[in-house]
């Protein structure tokens, strides 16, 4: 029985990897926010995001349909459009540009480095290393929880036109420093779990 080769993975490959499935779950969250938008099942909300191949359309289009149902929420879709820009532009850094390892000045004792860099321009002096990975892939998580919620707070805009009656609703409409801290997810997860006790408590007093 042959036996399968392991590979190894460098630690700027595995970077590039989780980055790259994080932001794969934005991906999947835009699609659930499209879909509900449209009132349409989720999978046809993701093939319309990957018919969709520029990333700032996709955008517009979200943009649009939120314009037309629920102004209210714009600031907030504004501010949210600006941090997955920035995993995007991460996430394209990792899909075009080219790994090296960088050996330092020769003679002497640094230790060889991988890096990405463009595969155009290798004279280009910037580049982007484990660390800036890592730190895109954290923020794309971050982003991603606060898609979730966001879709929440969107269905419950639609259904009830009300978007100040939304637990959240002080969360979204708060500025971009605020949006920037892990404050804000706390917020969001606190709320949440009061909502789902208090939920709790209503069915149990009724069954």
């Amino acid at each position: 029985m042959s036996q399968i080769k392991r590979v190894e993975v460098t630690e700027l490959e595995a970077a590039a990897i989780k980055a790259l499935q994080a932001y794969g779950s934005i991906e999947s969250r835009l699609a659930l926010i499209l879909a509900t938008l449209l009132k349409i099942e989720y999978q046809d909300g993701l093939i319309l995001i990957n018919r969709v191949a520029s990333t700032k359309a996709r955008y517009n289009l979200i943009d649009d349909f939120i314009k037309k149902q629920i102004p209210t929420v714009r600031h907030f879709w504004a501010i949210l459009e600006r941090r997955i820009s920035y995993v995007e532009q991460e996430r394209n850094w990792i899909a075009h540009w080219r790994f090296v390892t960088d050996l330092g000045t020769l003679p002497g004792n640094e230790e060889p480095t991988d890096k990405l860099v463009r595969m155009d321009n290798y004279s280009d002096e910037r580049f982007r290393n484990a660390e800036h990975l890592n730190k895109a892939r954290e923020e794309a998580v971050r982003i991603s929880i606060i898609l979730i919620h966001f879709e929440g707070f969107i269905k419950w805009c639609l259904a009830n036109n009300d978007p100040t009656g939304h637990a959240h609703f002080s969360i979204f409409m708060a500025d971009e420093k605020t949006l920037q801290t892990e404050e804000a997810l706390i917020k969001i997860h606190r709320l949440t779990e009061e909502k789902t006790a208090e939920k709790e408590a209503n069915q149990a007093q009724t069954s």
